[in-house]
This record gives structure tokens, sequence and C-alpha cells, in this order.
């Protein structure tokens, strides 16, 4: 080892004996091996010594005070004897991966505009999570606002540029000393990032469970009030003091952690500490989830409700914790929350939409298989079960008469590998002559070149043995196209009709579903059966069952 090792470790010890051995062990077995093991014994009245007297790596350096001083005084006990060019941090009850100071020097060697460093960590022992907070020095200066931004014990810094700023532990803030570090640290202009590689293993147990004590919350708002004061010198007392109860705010007040935002973004206009665009999104989302937790069991407050974007308030709907809206209500809804209320039924509809599909998919147990749709319908399907598209007619319409034809010759015009197209007045999207005889028109394309290679590549994937069709009674579908496409030899089909045709197997009808240019045709199947409903016109036909007929 050189007389000035690369990285100095600082492992405070009180009461932590039954885990010290692991937590050491973890350093002594790191890749990287040119270090310093400062083991600060803070007076602990368990056998922390005899277990450290066990070793005798001289890669380990000791400490042991008179008295019982603190953690944030022996930490500065241990900057003081540091020699080391970078600072790390290790709790005596936790466990570092292998190569954990490794990717830490190495980053740290490649990026010398950053001066600290953190890893993500898993949590074990009582709780188990992994802990991954956010990388970019704009998110970081942010989550400082609401807690630590640097999850402190997989931490490391560069030594000289804490000592030339003065940045020391302040055993004022214990336990929330390293969140004080960190923000002084932010004012000082010091560069940071945490890095998503989990290398830290963080124990759980009931000797370090401070996060949720009341010195700890009483301390993270001290250092929150702090740093705000210090970014905007010339806040008033009322917008400190909002700072300062933000956690109060936030489990049980929203309507001030709302005042909060406003006066945040207000301050940060001439400032600009705080990047503006993502200070908004972050504080909007934050105060989006603590309205719509509220509002769970508040759901009478019609200021929050305001507040609250459609989604979130179709979620209370949906969950029925407040009234459900109907057509006959809507006017009394626009007049209480009229923004809301223009956006509510598309909301509702992609909210309860995605949970009703959710629960059909479930059931839905052929999922290889080949919809040949002479129109969207086939698409909308797919694309609701969120399937794999194993068919060329995607986003594709193909005139009733042209797509019977193209059935009773499948193999021959799936063999054609070159469209024709062909061009049409009014017409904004390309038509291509597959043959002479069969017209596919590619509603969703923008030119030739992406409508034949699409098609090409997605009839590759065509499941020969797992064949499906469906046609819809519309666009000129007359009873002898329905009689012919009942003929096609393929046991899996359907045609969807404007009434019930008893002598044709393959009809479906699809009871109020109607042209209202021209009533002997079907509607369009893809569309809502009504304004506040969850459903498509297509979910009255039992296609989960439909499908799993090959199963």
């Amino acid at each position: 080892m050189s007389n000035s090792p690369v990285v100095s470790i600082l492992m405070p010890v009180y009461n932590t004996a039954p885990f010290l051995r692991e937590a050491i062990d973890s350093i002594l077995q790191q890749s990287f091996a040119d270090f310093e093991l400062i083991v600060l014994n803070d007076c602990s009245p368990d056998d922390a010594d005899e277990i450290l007297d066990s070793y005798c790596d001289q890669r380990i350096i000791r400490y042991k005070g008179e008295k019982n001083v603190g953690l944030a005084n022996v930490l500065n006990v241990g900057l003081a004897m540091a020699r080391g060019k970078y600072i790390a941090r290790m709790d005596s009850d936790d466990i570092s991966l292998p190569n954990r100071l490794q990717v830490q020097v190495d980053y740290l060697e490649q990026h010398p505009q950053i001066d600290l460093c953190s890893t993500a960590m898993k949590l074990f022992g009582e709780l188990q999570s992994v802990s991954v907070l956010k990388p970019t020095m704009d998110e970081i200066k942010i989550t400082a606002l609401f807690y630590s931004p640097i999850l402190h014990a997989s931490s490391m810094w560069r030594r000289e540029k804490f000592v030339v700023n003065n940045l020391f532990f302040d055993q004022h803030f214990v336990p929330a000393e390293d969140y004080r570090l960190w923000t002084l640290a932010l004012l000082k202009g010091i560069q940071m990032t945490n890095l998503p590689d989990v290398l830290y293993k963080y124990r759980i147990h009931s000797a370090n469970a401070t996060k949720n004590t009341m010195l700890a919350k009483q301390k993270c708002a001290e250092v929150r009030r702090n740093y705000v004061k210090q970014i905007f010198p010339n806040a008033t007392e009322s917008f400190l003091n909002m700072t300062y109860c933000m956690d109060d705010y936030m489990e049980n007040n929203p309507k001030m952690f709302w005042h909060f935002v406003e006066e945040i973004e207000k301050n940060n206009q001439s400032i600009q500490f705080f990047d503006p665009k993502l200070l908004h999104k972050r504080l909007h989302r934050t105060a989006q989830t603590i309205t719509y937790n509220y509002l769970k069991t508040h759901p009478a407050d019609l200021y929050l409700l305001g507040k609250l974007r459609p989604i979130l308030f179709a979620k209370l709907l949906y969950n029925r914790i407040i009234p459900h809206p109907c057509e006959k209500y809507e006017k009394e809804i626009e007049q209480i929350i009229p923004l809301q209320a223009r956006e509510i039924p598309s909301c509702l509809k992609v909210y309860y939409r995605s949970h009703y599909h959710y629960l059909k998919s479930k059931h839905l147990k052929n999922k290889s298989f080949t919809l040949l749709a002479n129109n969207c319908n086939g698409t909308f399907l797919m694309y609701d079960m969120g399937l794999e598209y194993l068919t060329p007619i995607v986003n594709i319409y193909i005139p009733p008469k042209d797509f019977i034809r193209f059935l009773q010759n499948l193999d021959k015009y799936l063999s054609i590998d070159t469209f024709k197209f062909i061009s049409t007045d009014g017409c904004d999207y390309p038509i291509g002559l597959l043959g002479d005889d069969v017209h596919v028109h590619f509603v969703h394309y923008a030119t030739p070149d992406l409508a034949q290679r699409k098609w090409n590549e997605r009839k590759s994937r065509i499941q020969y043995d797992n064949l499906f069709l469906m046609l819809t009674e519309r666009d000129g579908c007359t009873y002898n196209d329905l009689l012919a496409f009942d003929k096609l030899p393929y046991k899996n089909k359907v045609v969807f009709t404007h009434k019930v045709y008893p002598e044709i197997k393959s009809s479906y009808y699809i009871g109020g579903c109607f042209d209202k240019n021209n009533p002997d045709e079907v509607g369009y199947l893809y569309e809502w059966k009504s304004k506040w409903s969850i459903k498509r016109w297509l979910d009255d036909f039992d296609y989960i069952g439909w499908l799993n007929r090959a199963h």
C-alpha cells in the first residue's frame, strides 16, 4: 500500500457488534485494494473492541475516544485523520459489494468535473427494497427540497474539494447530519451524482430506524428551511415556515402544499437556482399524488378536486370514491370543475379501458394467432390486448368483395411481393393493387415505400395453423358477400352484421350499432358505445372466447 492511499473509508462504530465483522470483511474483500479503513469506535458499549482485535490487516486504522461524542463529531475526527484522495463512507452494520470502491474510483477518475458520487443500494433485513436516487445536478438540487439527495452510506467524494470549502458534519443536525452536509455542498457548487449501480446493501433493523422519528423529521425540516433560506435570501417568513412544515403538508394538508409550490416557483423566477421546467414537473407531480391520496378520505373538497389532473380524477371515479357522474349530471359537474369536466370522459375511458383489457387479457390463452380483418377492428383488438401484430393487415382497409377474393386465394396473393400503387384524386394515403383485383388501402401509412415494407415484414409472421378471419357488413358489403364469406374453408371466422342472419353460421349481430347514413350497414365497431361507456361496440362480441377456441 502506498503512503497515501487512494481512498479513506470512514466507518463509525456504535452498538453494531452483531454485524461489525460482516461489514469489515466486505471492505477487506474489495477488488480495489488501495485504501485505508478508519474504524471510529465512539465508545461503543458492546464487544466491538474484541472483534477489531481479531484483525491484523494494516489497512485498518483504529480510533477510540475517551467518551461518546456523537456520530457527526466522530466522523469529523475521521475526516481529520484521512489521507486519501477520496473519502468513502461505510456503516458498521452494512455490506459493500466487492466492486463498489473500484466502480466509484473509476467514475471519479474519469469524470473530474464530478466531486461526489453515491451508488444505489439494496435494503435488506426488516425491510427489503432498492433505493435509487435522481442522478443529475438539477434533479439533486430539487430532491434536496424534500429529503437527503445523496445516499450517505454509499457515498464517495473528493477530500480536498470538501476541505477547501470548509464542509464538515454538524452534530446539531444528527440524525440528518448528511442531509445538512449535502445541502451546504450544493450551495457551494459541489457537483454530485447518484450512480444507478446497486453496490451497497443497507441493513434495516430496530437500532437504525431513525427516519420516522420525530427528531429526524424535526432536523430534516430545519435543514430544508436553512437550504431554502440561503437560496432565496429575500424569502418571507411565511414561505420559510411553509418549507419547514412541508412534511405535515404532504401528509395532512395538500392545500398548503399547493401554496408552497406556488411560492417556490415564484421565488425561483428571478434567481433560477432550480431548473424551472424540472422544478414545475417535479413539484406538480408530487402535489398531484398528495392531493389524490388525500381525496381518498376527503372526497368533498372541491378546491382540491379542481387541482386534480383529469386522469387522477378519473381514478377516484373508477374506485367509487367520489360519485360516478353520468350525462344527467354533466352540467352540474362542469359548473364545479369545468376544466376537468371537459377532459374526464376521455380520461375515464383511458383509465377504465386499461383495467378492463388487463382483466380480459388475463383470460386470453391463444396469443400467437393471425387475425385477418378487412378494416381497423382487428387492429384495435390486437392493440387493446397488447399483442404482437402477426398479420400484414394493420391499419389497413380492404373492400369486402376484394377481401373475400383475397381470402379465397390466400396463397396466391401472399406470394406477391410487390404492390402496384395507384393514384386516386382526393386520397391522402397510398392505395396498392395486389395482383390486379385486390385493392389495399394503407390508411395510416405516409408513403408507398413504408406501406410495402411493413406489409412484407408482417406477412412473414403469419401463423397459418392459427388463422382467424373478421369481416364487417358495411362499405357496400352485400348479402351475397356474406354468403361467400360463410363458405370460406376456414374454421375460425366471424362477420359482424346489422341484423340476425340465422342461415349464416359465421354472422354475429351487433345490436344497436348501425351506420347513421345507412341503417342497413353496421356502424364503426371501434367507437365507444356512449360518451361515458368503458366499452366499444366491438366488446359486445366475446373475442376472448372466440380466439381461445383454438386451444
